[in-house]
């Protein structure tokens, strides 16, 4: 992308969004996606940092919940600890129809409770379809 004259990578982009505002989740969770890991203000982010940042940010963004869930069995996202299968939950309840998270659902348990519905390993792989 070229700003004002100067030619920036996308990671070069989201890390100036972010210095510019660090309450953008989308920003951060875009951030999370191009790149292993940034420098945002003096501070170093990994994927899993990043993802947690937009969560913290818009807790309802179904997409950082799946993402969370594929790069960590295990998270803390304000104060609360989250396995990636409640990660993929979490996903749900927000997108219902995001079908990598049924898929990644179906793959890590025999059972989970979506919206206070019990799904089982082979309904969660079936609604991914």
């Amino acid at each position: 992308a070229v700003v004002s004259g100067v030619t920036c990578t996308n990671k070069e982009c989201f890390i100036k969004s972010l210095e510019i505002n660090p309450l953008h989740a989308l920003s951060w969770h875009n951030l999370g996606n191009g790149c292993t890991e940034a420098v945002v203000s003096g501070v170093t982010y990994t994927k899993k940092k990043c993802y947690i940042k937009a969560l913290e940010i818009d807790p309802s963004h179904a997409v950082s919940w799946h993402n969370l869930g594929t790069v960590s069995t295990e998270a803390v996202v304000s104060g609360v600890t989250y396995t990636n299968k409640e990660c993929y939950i979490k996903a749900l309840e927000s997108d219902p129809l995001h079908a990598l998270s049924w898929y990644n659902l179906g793959t890590v348990c025999t059972e989970a409770v979506v919206s206070g519905v019990t799904y089982t390993k082979e309904e969660c792989l079936a609604k991914a379809r």
